[in-house]
């Protein structure tokens, strides 16, 4: 009996230890109990949207700012990123990059391009090859994403060149895919003036992307948005429509009669500045968050309260969202201060979640530790 005891005394202190060292946060940020946050990444400067290569192992990374393409990869299984190696530099803001099996895509302000059999040649990246050419030179708003959908086509979006304004380029405050055999564009989504993240929703298919509100209507107005398509080449408002019920002083009046816009499936509140979205497909988090979708919110200057710098949880059903909670904050200090700001999620095969901080130079992994009774239970 006393040796049953003393072992059964022993698995719950290993227990709590365990749950303890689950709820250890990373830099003071503050995730949901039995998940945990640590640091996978903190040698490359701006890291923004991620792509995993086709080995399951290596991890490519756009930037801006120092307008390098990097590879980093965990070697030894400590999830931290020991090795890193750039891959490009001197691009224009190639803030985008993509995977098709063994090829690297990655975006430019006028162009996207190719890097073929990537892997074979990390310490000495080959010549890109470009697949699209001739797009805006506006540096503003000028980065764009890119992603591959279930249709094997190449999706991209061009943000606006102004706050607001009717473009005179009709690519312009656009999500459009691409044919990478044919080269043949088409335009998906009408009206968005920045979308900086879009995904499918894994059951049904259906198109999501997010949408930067304009900052001249002041402080209050109007909201960021969560959109969903239901059909190609729908037209999401911007500029003569904000949100759902903010019109341009000036604009809506030149609407075209016959144009129908549609309302946004979510609204995230004014200047949160939704970058990254990610629909979670994997089997390391509990069942609420299967099939949920991650917004980083990376905040705008325009901002009076300092909404944002968070990344909130939307639970969907039937397409429309039915609950949004915060998942992850604490990038502002009690004085004010800002030291970090989430971009972009990138998916691991064992179910835990990047999530890239171009402001603080850190990629972060979220993962889930079974909390002490989920343990208990599962060991009586």
């Amino acid at each position: 009996m006393k040796f049953i005891i003393k072992n059964i005394n022993a698995f719950i202190l290993f227990l709590l230890a365990s749950t303890l060292i689950a709820h250890a946060q990373e830099d003071k940020l503050i995730v949901p109990d039995s998940f945990r946050i640590k640091v996978f990444a903190d040698k490359i400067k701006n890291p923004r949207t991620m792509a995993l290569a086709s080995d399951q192992k290596t991890i490519f990374v756009g930037t801006r700012k120092p307008e390098k393409v990097y590879a980093l990869r965990d070697e030894d299984g400590d999830f931290y990123a020991e090795k890193t190696w750039t891959l490009y530099e001197r691009l224009s803001q190639p803030h985008g990059v993509a995977v098709l099996g063994d090829d690297l895509y990655i975006s430019q302000t006028t162009r996207i391009s190719v890097a073929k059999n990537i892997l074979k040649h990390l310490k000495k990246a080959p010549a890109l090859e470009n697949v699209i050419e001739g797009l805006p030179q506006d540096y503003w708003h000028g980065w764009k994403t890119i992603r591959f959908g279930p249709d094997g086509k190449l999706y991209f979006a061009v943000g606006s060149t102004c706050d607001a304004c009717i473009e005179k380029k009709n690519i312009l405050a656009t999500i459009n895919r691409v044919d990478i055999k044919t080269k043949r564009i088409e335009r998906v989504a009408n009206g968005v003036r920045n979308s900086v993240g879009f995904d499918w929703h894994p059951l049904t298919g259906r198109f999501w992307f997010s949408d930067n509100g304009m900052d001249a209507l002041g402080h209050y107005a109007p909201s960021c948005e969560i959109n969903s398509l239901s059909e190609l080449g729908q037209h999401f408002g911007w500029p003569y429509m904000h949100d759902d019920s903010n019109q341009h002083p000036k604009l809506f009046s030149r609407k075209p009669k016959d144009l129908n816009l549609v309302a946004p499936a979510f609204k995230l509140g004014p200047h949160v500045a939704p970058l990254g979205i990610h629909f979670y497909r994997g089997n390391m988090f509990p069942k609420r968050y299967k099939n949920s979708l991650f917004v980083a919110e990376h905040a705008s200057e325009a901002g009076l309260n300092k909404e944002g710098y968070r990344v909130k949880n939307l639970l969907i059903q039937s397409g429309k969202v039915i609950e949004s909670k915060v998942f992850l904050k604490g990038w502002i200090k009690k004085t004010g201060e800002i030291w970090g700001k989430p971009t972009a999620f990138l998916e691991l095969p064992d179910g835990s979640l990047l999530v890239s901080d171009d402001h603080n130079d850190k990629i972060y992994r979220i993962s889930y530790t079974r909390s002490f009774w989920e343990k208990l239970q599962s060991y009586f």
